[in-house]
This record gives structure tokens, sequence and C-alpha cells, in this order.
């Protein structure tokens, strides 16, 4: 991954209308946009879950036979072909 790209990532999601609603109400209430709001939630959840995150990761590397640290540069690779 990039400088340029390891400091923002812009992401596309599909929310139903339910939760999209959910998430406006929820954002204005903090008086923020919904983008913003929505950052701050994956982020934090992301922080909350290093642990289950590392884990995972060794375990996909284990599976694959590498190290952890080659498969996210194979994943980070693959990024940024997308």
């Amino acid at each position: 991954m990039s400088k340029d790209m390891a400091d923002k990532l812009r992401l596309t999601i599909t929310l139903s209308d339910f939760a999209a609603r959910k998430l406006t109400a929820w954002a204005r209430a903090h008086d923020k946009s919904r983008t913003a709001w929505a950052a701050q939630i994956v982020e934090a959840r992301v922080e909350a879950n290093l642990d289950v995150i590392d884990k995972l990761v060794a375990d996909c590397a284990k599976a694959q036979n590498t190290s952890p640290e080659e498969l996210e540069r194979i994943w980070d690779e693959q990024d940024e072909k997308e």
C-alpha cells in the first residue's frame, strides 16, 4: 500500500435503507456527518478487534504456508491492483 493509500482509504459500502436511516440519525445526534460517523465506528471496531484480526491473519498465513508479514504484503499488492 502506498504512503498516500495508508493515510486515507475511501470505501464504497451498501447499507439497507433502515441501517442508512439509523446511521444518519445516530450521526446527526452527535453533530457529525454520516461519513465521519461511519469512519469512526469502523475505526473503533478495528481497534477493538486487533487481537482477533492478528490471529485471523496468522491462521490464514499458516494455512497458506507463509508468514503473516508475507501474507499481508500479498494482500496489499492485490488491493493495489483492484
